[in-house]
């Protein structure tokens, strides 16, 4: 049997692009980056689909997985924003499961402490008096301690005698990993 050299041609070309990557890493990123933008373009052109909302989740959370926090953060505070008017009826599992944890886990990600804390701010003025029940006191509260733990990259601004009496200054440990 005699193969088409077209046939050939296609082949190699399909193939071609897979070399292209130095890491497997990189391949992956691209394959994601590529449904991204196909999700992007579902979203866009089919605003009334009923699994729209599954759609942008999966977009978000993409985002979130290639580093893109400020996009992940504008679709999802748009979910937020259309919930706002009835955020005090939502069930409280739904409210913080499916939206304010993800967003204040994507601000510390991000780095954005100070519009974290807004938002929890933000959050505590939506619900109104639901904010002031013990749980959802709590559950705010421990969101927010979390705010106040130092992100990856930061100082930690710590000094102590070690017991071998030797004096540990935290601070001056760059380019070391340190477990506290």
């Amino acid at each position: 049997m005699r193969i088409a050299p077209w046939i050939c041609a296609v082949v190699l070309a399909a193939a071609l692009p897979a070399f292209a990557y130095d890491t497997l890493e990189q391949l992956l990123d691209d394959q994601q980056a590529k449904q991204l933008e196909a999700l992007k373009e579902y979203v866009a052109s089919h605003p009334d689909a009923e699994d729209r909302e599954e759609a942008e989740d999966r977009l978000a959370y993409g985002y979130v997985m290639l580093s893109k926090y400020d996009e992940a953060l504008e679709l999802l505070l748009k979910k937020y924003d259309a919930a706002a008017k009835t955020i005090a009826d939502m069930p409280m599992e739904q409210l913080f499961g499916a939206m304010i944890v993800p967003i204040i886990q994507t601000y510390v990600q991000a780095g954005k402490i100070t519009e974290g804390k807004d938002f929890i701010a933000r959050v505590k003025k939506d619900l109104g008096e639901k904010a002031e029940s013990e749980d959802v006191a709590a559950a705010l509260g421990q969101l927010s301690e979390g705010l106040k733990l130092p992100s990856v990259g930061e100082t930690v601004d710590i000094k102590f005698t070690a017991m071998d009496g030797t004096e540990v200054d935290v601070s001056k440990m760059t380019d070391k990993v340190v477990l506290i």
